[in-house]
């Protein structure tokens, strides 16, 4: 059995093994069952505790009060905090060394833009496309089609919190 390389034990690495038990760990903060996907996780306490009349009115861009710090980071979101997190880990497990030659930030959470050192917040798109045109659908949507609210809602939550199959 191949061993996962331990948080911090190489600066620019986290890999798959490593990332999932670190996934695990933050849907067991945030949810007391055994799921391990953060994004579902984070769909489900997204829908527990907004109602879908309020995910409505989050929609139509009206005050939503929806505090979307109470939710997990999503899977891209958490990669890029993995990443960082080995590298100062990383830092720290090599305190002793007295002239450490530390490897580049810069694909381990961080970015350079003119010279300054920025955090890369994500993985891909913030917004995935299929939410962009849905939102632009019903924007520009002057008919009086009847709409089922529900199953609009429910897409929308399905694009942002799941990824499709076809990408992995």
């Amino acid at each position: 059995m191949r061993r996962s390389v331990l948080l911090g034990q190489l600066a620019d690495v986290v890999d798959d093994m490593l990332f999932s038990k670190l996934e695990h760990f933050v849907c067991v903060l945030y949810s007391p069952g055994n799921t391990v996907d953060v994004n579902k996780v984070r769909s489900t306490l997204f829908q527990s505790r907004y109602s879908v009349g309020l995910a409505q009115s989050m929609l139509s861009a009206r005050s939503s009060g929806i505090d979307l710090s109470l939710l997990p980071p999503c899977r891209g979101s958490l990669r890029k905090h993995a990443l960082r997190a080995n590298y100062q880990t990383f830092i720290w497990r090599h305190a002793h060394v007295a002239k450490l030659e530390l490897p580049s930030p810069t694909g381990c959470g961080w970015t350079v833009d003119d010279d300054k050192l920025e955090i890369d917040w994500v993985d891909g798109d913030i917004i995935p496309t299929q939410l962009v045109d849905i939102l632009a659908d019903r924007s520009n949507d002057d008919d009086d089609e009847e709409v089922d609210e529900d199953d609009v809602v429910d897409n929308i939550i399905d694009d942002i919190f799941y990824e499709d199959d076809d990408d992995d």
